[in-house]
Parts: C-alpha cells; sequence; structure tokens
C-alpha cells in the first residue's frame, strides 16, 4: 500500500461486511420500505405499440375513477420540463428522449401518460381509463439491415440517416498488408442475444417537495446520485441545490441504475404540483419492457494468423441494436464505441481495422449491464481464437499463449492506444490450466465419448478495462464525465471516524472496504470508522458506482484524505509532545516520539484538543481534525483473468451441464479478498445465465415476446457450479494501494468459455456454436440438422 502507513491486518484481510447484518435481518431500508405522510401514488401508461403516431389521449374518464389526484400526458408538462438528452463528440446523432411521448411512441412500454392517486392499486386502475388512439407505423426491429446496402426502413427520429446513431471507424495502415501475407484467414459473425440486468429490486423512487422551502428531494434506487441531481436541474430547469437526491439501499443495480430516468423527472413534477410526497415502484414487467436493455451485438469478424498461430490482423464490422433512444449520461454510442475499442482484449494485434454503429430499433432503449460490450467483443475473439487453432492444428491453449501480452513487455500500449498496467496474462491462464488438469482432458474426453457422453473444455482469457479516468472519457467524446472521486474523513472529539464518499454502492461492500482502507491509514479498529454515501446533501460530489471504479479511484481518495488526517494528527502530536511532527511516528494506533513509546498520544486525544482545546494547536492550524482528498485515476487500470469451464451436453435433450468452473483472477491488492470472490461468484452467475439461457425476444412486429420472468429464463442454484476461484496479485503502479477495479469481470468470460466448451463437446457432429444464449432448444435443433445432413 502506497503513501502512508498502513495496517497489513485490515488491508487485505478477509473482513465480514459491516453491512451484511441489516439485510440478513431484514433491517435494510429499500425505496419501497420508504412512506412519508400524505404520501400518494403514480402509476405509468404504456404504449403498447412499437412504433406509432399518437392520434389523440385524453386524461377526463381517468378523473372519475376513486382516489385520482392528476392525472397527466405530455401536453401536460411540456412547459414544466425538456427531455432527457445525451451527446457525445464525434459520429453520434443527439436525439431527444421524451419524459412522456410526445406525438408518437418508439417501443413497447414507453411511458405515454401518468395518474396519481390515493392508494398504488388505484393508481393500476386508473391508469387503463386513459384513451389514447394509435395509428401504428411500420416498426424497425433488426439493426443489421440499416447498415446492409439499400436498406428502406422506416426512420426512428428526424435527421436520423438508416437509424445510426453511433458510428465510428478505425484502420491501421499495415492492415491490408497484413492480410496478403497471411497464412490463414478467418471469416465469421459472432452474436451475443439482448438482455437486462433484472436486479432483485426493481426501479423506484419518492419524491418531496417542500413549498416552504422550495427544496426538491427525490429518493430512488440509483447508482449514480449525483448525476441524476445534475441531470434533474438540467431537464426540470431547476436550481441544482435545491435538489437532494438520496439513495437508499439498493437491491442490485448492475448498470442499469445507473441512469436518469424519465420515470424519476416526471414523480418529481408531480411533487412539485401537488405539494405532496409521490411514489412509483416499477413492477417487473415494466423493468423488462421499459427499463434498459444491453448487449444484442452482431460482430463480423475477419481474422489473419501466421502459421504458428500468431495473429497478424483484425477487421471487424460490429452493429449493436441500441434501442429507440440514448439513455443518460452514457448515450447510444456506449456498447458501439467500446466494442471496437476492446475487441482485440488482451492480445498483441498490431493491424486493426473497425466500423462500428449503434442502430436506432422500436426496441426498449440500451444502457450499461455488467460488462458492458466485453462479454459480447470476448465471445468474438475468444471463439475466433478456437477456429483458428482447430484449423492450423493447434491447442486451444497454445495459440493464446503465443498471442498473449508478455510480463515483460508492460506497460503495453495496444494497436486502439490503450495502455495496459502490468498484468498476469500469461500466468493466469498457466495456473488455470494446472487446475483442471488440462493434461488429462483429452483422455477423459475420449473415455467419456467412448461411453456416448459429450465432454468439452472451454477456455476464455480477457483483460477488463476498469477505473476509467477522464482521459478515456475525452477519448470516447463525453465530454461531461469525470475520471475522479472525493473522500471527506472526518475525525470527531471521540475520536471516532466518518468517511464520507461520493460513490453509491448496491452491494458491493463499500462500508467494509472504504472502512478497511481508512482504518488501515489511522491503524484503527475497523469498528471505529464509518462510511457514509448516498446522499448528495452530505456527500461529496461524485460520479457514482459503475465500471468497475470504486476500489481504485474512491478507495484512492480514501487514502489520500486519510493521509491528510494522519499527518495533521502527527503535527498536532508533536507540538504538544514538544517534538517536530517529522519526529513522530504512529504505531499500535497511539503517536509518539521516534524511539520513545511513551509519552503518547492516541487518535482521540490528538481530536479532541483539535476540536475542544484549539487553543492548544500549532499557530495558525486551523481547529478540526478533518480532510478531504482526491483521486484521480490514470486512462484505466487493466484486470485480468483466464476462466476454463467444463460441461458435458445431452445430445438426446440439448441439455448443458456445467461439470467445473475455474477463474484466475489478477486485479492487483486485493482490499478484502472475500468482496472480490463474492463479486467473481454473482458475476460468473449472470454471465452463466447470460451464455444459456437469457433472452430478450422481440418478434418481426416488435412485440416483446419475453416480458415476465415466466419467458425470460434466470440462472437459479440449481445451474450455477461451484466456482473455484484462485488469485494473482500484480500491483498497479498507476494507482494508490496497487488496486484494479474488477466488479464486471466475472461476467465477461462465461459466454465465450462455454461457447468453446459446447463446440468441444460436440466436435463429433461437426457443429459451431456462436452465438448466445446456448439454450436447449437451440442445441437440439443443432444437433438434429447435423444428423440429418449426415443422414442424407
Amino acid at each position: 500500500m502506497q503513501n502512508g502507513s498502513s495496517n497489513p491486518g485490515l488491508f487485505g484481510a478477509r473482513v465480514k461486511r459491516v453491512e451484511d447484518p441489516r439485510y440478513i435481518k431484514g433491517l435494510a431500508h429499500y425505496i419501497d420500505d420508504l412512506n412519508f405522510p400524505g404520501q400518494v401514488f403514480a402509476s405509468f401508461v404504456r404504449s403498447m405499440y412499437p412504433h406509432a403516431t399518437i392520434t389523440r389521449i385524453s386524461t377526463d374518464p381517468v378523473y372519475e375513477a376513486e382516489g385520482v389526484k392528476l392525472a397527466w400526458s405530455s401536453q401536460d408538462i411540456v412547459e414544466k420540463s425538456g427531455p432527457i438528452q445525451s451527446s457525445i463528440k464525434g459520429g453520434f446523432k443527439p436525439t431527444d428522449y421524451p419524459l412522456l411521448a410526445q406525438g408518437k411512441v418508439r417501443f413497447v412500454g414507453e411511458p405515454v401518460g401518468v395518474v396519481v392517486t390515493e392508494t398504488r392499486y388505484q393508481a393500476t386502475d386508473a391508469a387503463g381509463l386513459f384513451e389514447v388512439d394509435y395509428a401504428p407505423l411500420d416498426p424497425v426491429t433488426d439493426a443489421v439491415e440499416a447498415v446492409t446496402p439499400g436498406s428502406n426502413q422506416a426512420i426512428l427520429h428526424d435527421g436520423l440517416d438508416n437509424n445510426i446513431l453511433f458510428q465510428a471507424a478505425m484502420e491501421t495502415p499495415g492492415i491490408d498488408q497484413a492480410f496478403q501475407e497471411a497464412h490463414y484467414v478467418l471469416k465469421d459473425r459472432f452474436k451475443t442475444g439482448r438482455v437486462t440486468g433484472v436486479p432483485i429490486e426493481n426501479r423506484g423512487c419518492i419524491a418531496i417537495f417542500d413549498p416552504g422551502t422550495e427544496d426538491l428531494t427525490l429518493y430512488t434506487s440509483t447508482q449514480i446520485p449525483h448525476l441524476v441531481r445534475t441531470g434533474l436541474a438540467d431537464i426540470l430547469h431547476y436550481p441544482e441545490n435545491k435538489i437532494r437526491v438520496i439513495a437508499p439501499d439498493v437491491g442490485g443495480g448492475f448498470g442499469l441504475k445507473a441512469h436518469l430516468f424519465p420515470e424519476e423527472a416526471v414523480v418529481c413534477l408531480l411533487a412539485m404540483q401537488l405539494k405532496r410526497p409521490v411514489k412509483w415502484i416499477e413492477t417487473r414487467s415494466e423493468n423488462l419492457s421499459a427499463s434498459t436493455h444491453s448487449r444484442g451485438q452482431t460482430i463480423d469478424i475477419e481474422m489473419a494468423f501466421n502459421a504458428d498461430g500468431t495473429i497478424r490482423g483484425l477487421r471487424t464490422q460490429i452493429v449493436v441494436d441500441v434501442g429507440a433512444y440514448s439513455v443518460y449520461p452514457w448515450s447510444a454510442a456506449l456498447e458501439p464505441a467500446q466494442t471496437a475499442r476492446l475487441l482485440t482484449g488482451p492480445y498483441k494485434i498490431e493491424q486493426y481495422a473497425y466500423k462500428t454503429y449503434g442502430v436506432a430499433t422500436n426496441k426498449c432503449p440500451t444502457g450499461p449491464y455488467r460488462g458492458v460490450s466485453r462479454p459480447s467483443a470476448n465471445l468474438a475473439i475468444e471463439r475466433a481464437l478456437n477456429m483458428a487453432a482447430l484449423h492450423l492444428g493447434l491447442d486451444q491453449a497454445e495459440i493464446r499463449r503465443r498471442n498473449l501480452v508478455k510480463k515483460e513487455e508492460f506497460p503495453y500500449k495496444n494497436v486502439v492506444g490503450l495502455k495496459f498496467d502490468p498484468g498476469s496474462y500469461i500466468e493466469s491462464l498457466d495456473q488455470a490450466l494446472e487446475m483442471v488438469d488440462y493434461a488429462s482432458f483429452p483422455q477423459r474426453q475420449a473415455e467419456a465419448r467412448a461411453k456416448g457422453r459429450y465432454i468439452g473444455l472451454g477456455i476464455s482469457c480477457y483483460n477488463e478495462m476498469t477505473a476509467q479516468g477522464s482521459e478515456s472519457y475525452r477519448s470516447r467524446g463525453m465530454e461531461a464525465m469525470s475520471g475522479y472521486e472525493p473522500s471527506t474523513v472526518r475525525v470527531d472529539p471521540s475520536g471516532k471516524v466518518i468517511v464520507m464518499v461520493g460513490v453509491s454502492p448496491h452491494g458491493q461492500g463499500h462500508e467494509t472496504t472504504f472502512a478497511q482502507v481508512v482504518a488501515s491509514e489511522l491503524q484503527l479498529p475497523l469498528s471505529d470508522v464509518k462510511v457514509v454515501h448516498s446522499d448528495t446533501g452530505i456527500s461529496p460530489y461524485g460520479m457514482g458506482t459503475f465500471s468497475s471504479r470504486s476500489a481504485v479511484i474512491a478507495g484512492g481518495a480514501c487514502i489520500e484524505a486519510a493521509g491528510k488526517i494522519r499527518e495533521k494528527a502527527k503535527k498536532i502530536a508533536g507540538h504538544l509532545l514538544e517534538a517536530t511532527a517529522e519526529d513522530i511516528v504512529l504505531e499500535n494506533d497511539r503517536y509518539h516520539v521516534k524511539g520513545v513509546s511513551s509519552p503518547s498520544l492516541t487518535l482521540r486525544d490528538i481530536s479532541r484538543t483539535a476540536h475542544l482545546a484549539a487553543y492548544k494547536l500549532p499557530p495558525e492550524m486551523e481547529p478540526g481534525l478533518e480532510a478531504t482528498g482526491y483521486f484521480a485515476s490514470p486512462p484505466a487500470t487493466f484486470s485480468n483473468a483466464t476462466h476454463i469451464v467444463q460441461v458435458e451436453v445431452d445430445a438426446s435433450s440439448g441439455d448443458v451441464q456445467i461439470l467445473d468452473y475455474v477463474v484466475v483472477e489478477d486485479c492487483g491488492k486485493m482490499i478484502n479478498p472475500m468482496v472480490v470472490d463474492g463479486q467473481i461468484q454473482g458475476g460468473v452467475a449472470q454471465g452463466i445465465g447470460e451464455a444459456l439461457m437469457e433472452a430478450l425476444e422481440y418478434d418481426q412486429h416488435g412485440q416483446l415476446l419475453t416480458g415476465t420472468l415466466m419467458d425470460y429464463a434466470l440462472p437459479t442454484s440449481h445451474d450455477i457450479p461451484n466456482i473455484r476461484i484462485a488469485h494473482i496479485e500484480t500491483p498497479s503502479p498507476w494507482t494508490k494501494g496497487g488496486m484494479k477495479g474488477m466488479g464486471e469481470g466475472g461476467t465477461i468470460s462465461p459466454g465465450a468459455a462455454i461457447a468453446n466448451a459446447v463446440t468441444d463437446a460436440l466436435t463429433p457432429f461437426g457443429l459451431e456454436f456462436n452465438e448466445i444464449p446456448i439454450t436447449p432448444h437451440l442445441v437440439f435443433n443443432r444437433l438434429q440438422s447435423g444428423l440429418n445432413k449426415k443422414e442424407n
């Protein structure tokens, strides 16, 4: 750990999470647990059409229902607010995302109206009384068609060319030569299905307006309270210093709650109009149809290889179905831009060309979901490597070893200019191979096949760009996003510590890990440190929790702030002990003169002086014991890992059973390995769901076919194996404490690893699986098709 003394017993320790008891005992406070005097309830009217003109809308019948306080359509709020807007520079065409549909609806589930009643049940009933007439328009459901010559799709937004919201391209000078000189060129298409985060707690919010102070308070289940406040101030045209956003306990987010949603803004307007608290809780069907989706990528690859399997060059076209609107603050460029930048992964690829598109369709808008673009990129590159290995007669592990960045090559600048801090790319691969006894697998596979069993092994390697700094956001054209975080550390007169951070957890364990960091810096018991977060009225302004950034950036800020406290405490101790600050050491929670253990002072002694006896402080020193530290991330840090999975495929049903799952992870120095393991396990579970079952399916008419959890399959404990985890710690020289982010990593590789394993298992049938999810239905139909071809 850098920049100050530390307590090795806490930093890096497997400490149980201090926040867990309240969750386990049912004492947490989620949005729906909160209720306020005079509270009323909102329910939204949503479009049943994917694409239509609104020819008439009437709220008159709604007011005949019991308990109705207010019923609005877009015409009632158009002068009270603006639309949600997001914008980036370069290749992006901004569009308005109306709070309530204005003149036209663009996806099934888009809010058209809202009603407020005395009870939630009254609101649900009254919403059904809205009279809305639609004139249906042709829906746009195929993103790939938009970039196909001769496309004549309906246009969703004025000014769009073929519904393309974002496009970018790059080509290195030697790409053509690399392909001309290649021994082998692989060409294929890879697809990832459309998915969503499905947090246990749906979205929800409560807005309270104080007519006396004219203060607006929004309680909302969000990952980004400060950015929500700024966005609300912009679209409500209301002073930001009169808006307070509070995220209580959040029951899962996974990126889905890292947005400003139309519903949040509308609920605020309703509270300001009625002067009463207004509550809205999302239903599960609303969550599946109208929150945000993710993935939905089609990646066409051409990959050039030498005879020994080294990669000469890579060409790709990436098409991402981004849905009907751009989300705030990320925009529709998020997935297409990141997939293009991250497709090369941990491999040395010197020649690269891409064209990437974000295409508007009549589907729910897309936004970040755990892994953001990397599961799609990883599927494409890892499947391509296995296919090339098979053609070239190479082992799937060996082709990776020949192309991974080596330890002595760090720091490594890749073909798109991303700079990798030191990692263990080959070392993690080798350790994972050892853990699965890779050398013996061919024999085990042959023995199983002899018995009519089809087992397979799949490998996936990745590096995860985490803790992105301002430079990274600027390179993507995002000028309204920064890569810093603050932390304020305050010592009260009793010597206890409050740590205030701008990030906002939703399961990451921040109350434990940041307390570990500060307690280590100040050599205090963990119980002496309390972490406060998620309240814009208290916490310093921060970007929030997303993109595997909190441990690195907010943790770095905690180290910075705690270091300032420690240095001030040394100055006060030196003054009181008649020594210089340089002569003071901190040992076992006591400040004393170096080499002389007595007399000594505790942090409590020093803090009481700083607060209650400030006249004893050194001249010109300010009273109190409080400091704020900022840490701005480097362009990014890069964790890395190898996932290896073994599966068995039932050829009679198409069912895929996971027999073993191994992860070797390197995220630099770990603050709490127990928390890291939990993040990996949860991420892998979500990745398995994405690989084998989860899919948001729309028909050709733009209707969502998987709008309930009866249709949108989620993994259960039956589907998730025991995940065996090992760690390598390669500290980052670019961060305080040597940490790297890792919260999304577990989700990145399961799709590719499982696709490789299923393909390996079914090699006797000559089948390839280049798309996910790999459902039993898909496997069974492929097997039947393959058998029929053999018979014919």
